[in-house]
């Protein structure tokens, strides 16, 4: 019975319990002579099996990433996590008494097992047949001169696929967990056995299956071994290219010679490291170096601005005291630079090596982002100019030919927005078409990238640019800087309360190697923690001396994972790398920019470059197993440039969100919401409110909890995804309904394995309330359910529909406010009105303002000079300022310039501020009305008509306004509540 798929990343984690030399020397290790026959390195025989340990070491990597296991076992419940040791026949033999009934025992020589092909395929049988340890003569190519056999051949017809005889290949191992070196074993027989099929002609009737098996010892008493299944397709494509390309030189030339001392090393980071810092002189070395590592130090001495740095020269002036001292030494042998060609060995080795490194580093890059580019800017804000940056520098990597562009550098002081984006389109050039990332440092970099590209957003060019959300949001962010030295992390990881006292003198003793001061007096332990991160701070504060900025240095491994959704850790902040520049930034002077770079403290950053990225890449495989990449989306075309800066915003924001949510299911500080159903309401025939208790997630649930639901059928007010298992919600594909974020999810859909939920908490109930749509799951009482955030998006289609409507006005409006013309009532009044309506509020004489009409103060008169003589105007002021009464005579005002009907519409954001408004016109319009020696104020006020509207949007605002036959001047003031005022006596 098949059993659920799990991922075995532990067993394939563990790469060899014992490593393979490839090579042996003479036995009485005499000096070799050219031209002697002692001159020919002697070789043991190479085995399918030594082939798959070395081919193991070197693509270890990939197999962490892309192999997943499925485990098959009739007893999987009651397998325990210790299993019994059988030791080579004696498993084998126990597997063979199982399946004696179906082992072809009369079966040893591949002639024979010709011959039995031949006759089941004129003969076919439904029964399951199995050849035991067959010997074959190994076909693919002359590389290896050995025979191998299969341990077990499974050979079944297949009647629905005509009768074709279906060859599943199983390995039986002792171990007690599944080894990378045994998927490799097992592919290797499958690619040679193809060829076998193919010469014998009978690839139409017989195939090897695309899924391998490997056999493990069991502790059942029923089925003798547990079988574990893994993909061999992408593994053989891998292992063809290494037997065609690779392979000659392992066993011709020294420069893949795999190490003596590999055989002591458990694991090959381990193994690689060892081989770096014990024999750095050896350019074989480079071949244990992560992808990543190699990728990193060829772009240093590719880049054009950066090449002309002497290494020789600042090794020779090296400090012995000086901390890194060591690490520059290790490194020196294989960083130096030749002074006659300029290259260096690491230049030559990945030279010489391109198509396996070019298969390594594509490893980390997921299939569908293949033709990723990357594009690495460098942007310097300036405080004092608002939306100013000096664009320092960019390059340009291409993972689909595993090359740079190493342009030269374009440095320009406070660029456009639009010449950003020009910038971005050129370095593109006819490669626009292609997936892009931009690399950033922090995040102020990528806030003044993505408020350049808004602004440029209705530039010619912003399609290029665009294409910067199909694979990930438009810039990659390094979060935090790395752990060189030991830092507050352990108190971010151990809070005070929960660290004891001798703790932290253990921690002060293994970092200082001191526990306190050295007085009578005993240190409490909030003082002993005061001492730990005042030390922290003294070794930072040195650290950060020796930082300088190297963009492309720093980012190209990170910058390739995160083409993945996933949280990974970063290696520098931008404010420590600005903190090392000597000179003010932004600066116009090139020169002194190269010159800070080119100061001897780089080499320090390379160094600690060179360690980090080896301890980080482990952790960051583990990340990578589970991992989604985004998907592209769906460019929505309009004429309307404010729509395209909305759309802009809105797919960048989504993006965000949709990380920031996959960020929080790969958490593993954060662990997921868990709840338990406890009870069931039914509320119609098809829908239920679930009753549960949170049993971990309560201050995460909390957040989003409501007392009502207006609208059951929204499926925008279920802010959750519940399912029964973690790797459903970890795999729910958020990125492919983005469209249905905005649209709605139809009625109909079902998700598989999952479903929407919303959260809600009763008045006086300590428990939760949940109801649950579109969902195939049958929830039931007292079982236990995952609950994951997921993205819903309200108003982005409004917001569209909105701007589409938009008049040319308001278009106007929203382009350059200030080219509109000043307001047609205030241009057709004559000077003298104007001046007596502005008098009617600045003077005091009574004879010239009625009684109990309130003046306005200087800033209130500067206020409505403004409101004439702009289109738009914003006016500002703290409560309790008159801004209320200053509008009232605002609009009074525009009344009585207007020689013609004149409308005004007023919104305000809350119904209170309607209500004091509506007021303080009412005062006004009682006060004209009353005073007739003032005769066009009293005409005014007698004509106006109050109306309140009560309306839910403007729509319906819109409609009853054309339903009154009003043809003189009016005010309105909208809320969800309105007011109309209109005068009929204006002429």
């Amino acid at each position: 019975m098949a059993s659920s798929l799990t991922t075995d990343i532990e067993s394939l984690s563990i790469l060899f319990d014992k490593q393979t030399d490839l090579t042996e020397k003479t036995a009485d290790d005499r000096p070799e002579t050219s031209g002697s026959a002692s001159n020919i390195q002697l070789r043991r025989s190479l085995t399918v099996s030594t082939l798959a340990h070395y081919f193991g070491l070197q693509c270890g990597e990939f197999l962490r990433l892309s192999l997943n296991s499925q485990i098959e076992s009739n007893s999987h419940d009651t397998l325990k996590s210790f299993l019994m040791k059988h030791r080579g026949i004696s498993f084998e033999t126990g597997i063979k008494s199982y399946h004696s009934q179906s082992i072809l025992s009369n079966i040893h020589e591949e002639d024979e097992f010709l011959s039995y092909l031949h006759s089941s395929i004129s003969s076919p049988t439904e029964e399951l047949r199995i050849a035991y340890n067959v010997k074959f003569h190994w076909t693919y190519d002359n590389q290896l001169q050995s025979n191998y056999k299969p341990d077990f051949l499974l050979i079944k017809h297949l009647i629905n696929n005509e009768n074709r005889i279906q060859i599943t290949i199983a390995d039986a191992k002792s171990s007690s967990r599944m080894r990378i070196e045994h998927c490799i074993q097992v592919a290797l027989y499958a690619i040679d056995l193809r060829i076998w099929i193919e010469r014998n002609k009978l690839d139409e009737y017989v195939f090897i299956h695309d899924f391998g098996e490997i056999w493990l010892p069991s502790e059942s008493e029923l089925i003798p071994y547990e079988k574990k299944i893994f993909p061999m397709t992408k593994l053989q494509e891998r292992l063809r290219h290494f037997l065609k390309y690779d392979l000659e030189k392992i066993l011709t030339g020294s420069e893949w010679i795999m190490l003596p001392r590999c055989s002591l090393c458990s694991y090959a980071p381990r193994c690689r490291q060892r081989a770096i810092y014990y024999e750095p002189n050896s350019i074989n070395n480079l071949s244990y170096l992560p992808s990543s590592a190699h990728s990193l130090i060829y772009s240093f001495f590719h880049s054009t601005w950066l090449s002309p740095i002497d290494l020789k020269h600042l090794f020779d002036q090296s400090n012995q005291d000086d901390p890194y001292s060591d690490d520059k030494k290790k490194l020196e042998s294989i960083l130096s630079i030749n002074p006659e060609d300029k290259t260096s060995a690491v230049i030559k080795a990945l030279q010489t090596h391109e198509p396996q490194l070019k298969r390594q580093t594509s490893l980390l890059i997921p299939k569908k982002n293949n033709d990723l580019i990357l594009l690495f800017f460098f942007l310097i804000p300036n405080p004092s100019q608002l939306h100013s940056v000096a664009l320092f520098a960019y390059n340009i990597y291409d993972t689909l030919n595993q090359s740079w562009f190493s342009s030269k550098p374009s440095i320009q002081s406070y660029p456009s927005p639009y010449q950003i984006v020009s910038m971005i389109s050129q370095s593109l050039e006819f490669k626009s078409q292609r997936p892009c990332q931009i690399v950033l440092f922090d995040e102020q970099e990528k806030s003044i990238l993505f408020e350049q590209l808004t602004l440029a957003s209705d530039s010619e060019y912003i399609d290029q640019c665009l294409i910067l959300l199909s694979s990930s949001e438009n810039a990659i962010l390094l979060d935090y800087p790395p752990d060189v030295i030991q830092t507050d992390r352990f108190f971010r990881s151990h809070p005070l309360s929960n660290v004891t006292k001798d703790e932290i003198e253990q921690e002060l003793y293994e970092r200082y190697g001191s526990s306190g001061d050295n007085s009578n007096k005993k240190p409490s332990k909030v003082e002993l923690a005061q001492q730990l991160r005042q030390l922290n701070e003294k070794e930072q504060e040195k650290a950060r001396q020796t930082l300088i900025g190297l963009p492309c240095l720093i980012c190209l491994h990170t910058a390739i994972r995160q083409s993945f959704v996933v949280p990974m850790p970063a290696y520098f902040d931008l404010e420590d790398l600005k903190y090392s520049f000597k000179i003010a930034l932004p600066s116009s002077n090139p020169n002194e920019l190269f010159e800070s770079i080119q100061k001897p403290e780089h080499l320090n950053v390379l160094v600690r470059l060179y360690s980090i990225i080896q301890n980080h890449l482990s952790e960051a495989n583990r990340l990578q197993l589970d991992a989604y990449p985004l998907p592209k989306i769906t460019s929505i075309n309009s004429p309307h440039p404010h729509i395209r800066r909305l759309i802009f915003l809105r797919q960048y924001e989504m993006l965000y969100s949709l990380r920031s949510i996959q960020q929080a299911r790969f958490d593993i500080n954060e662990p997921p919401i868990i709840i338990r159903i406890i009870g069931k309401k039914s509320i119609d025939k098809y829908n239920h409110l679930w009753e549960c208790q949170i049993e971990r997630g309560q201050e995460t649930i909390s957040k989003n909890l409501t007392e009502y639901v207006a609208n059951t059928s929204d499926f925008r007010t279920y802010s959750y995804l519940i399912s029964e298992d973690i790797y459903t919600i970890r795999t729910f594909p958020d990125a492919i309904y983005m469209d249905l974020a905005i649209d709605g999810v139809p009625s109909r859909r079902k998700f598989d394995r999952c479903g929407l939920a919303h959260v809600e908490q009763k008045e006086e109930e300590e428990s939760i309330f949940i109801r649950v749509k579109l969902c195939n799951l049958s929830l039931e009482i007292n079982h236990q359910y995952y609950l994951s955030e997921r993205y819903v998006d309200f108003n982005t289609k409004k917001a569209i529909q909105a701007l589409e409507q938009a008049t040319p006005s308001t278009i106007q409006i929203l382009d350059d406010p200030r080219q509109l013309t000043k307001p047609e009532a205030v241009q057709k009044a004559s000077e003298t009105m104007q001046r007596e309506i502005l008098n009617m509020f600045s003077k005091r004489e009574p004879s010239i303002k009625p009684e109990r009409l309130h003046m306005l103060n200087r800033a209130q008169q500067f206020a409505c000079e403004k409101v004439k003589n702009e289109r738009v105007t914003l006016i500002w002021g703290p409560p309790g300022t008159g801004k209320t009464f200053w509008l009232s005579v605002t609009a009074f005002q525009m009344l009585m310039f207007s020689s013609s009907p004149l409308s005004i519409l007023i919104t305000a954001c809350t119904h209170t501020a309607i209500d004091n408004l509506l007021s303080s016109l009412n005062y006004l319009k009682k006060i004209f009305s009353l005073s007739p020696q003032f005769p066009q104020w009293y005409q005014l006020a007698q004509g106006l008509i109050v109306l309140k509207i009560d309306s839910n949007n403007y729509r319906d605002l819109s409609s009853l306004y054309g339903q009154r036959d009003i043809c003189s001047n009016g005010f309105s003031v909208y809320n969800d509540i309105g007011i109309l005022f209109s005068s009929r006596n204006k002429q």
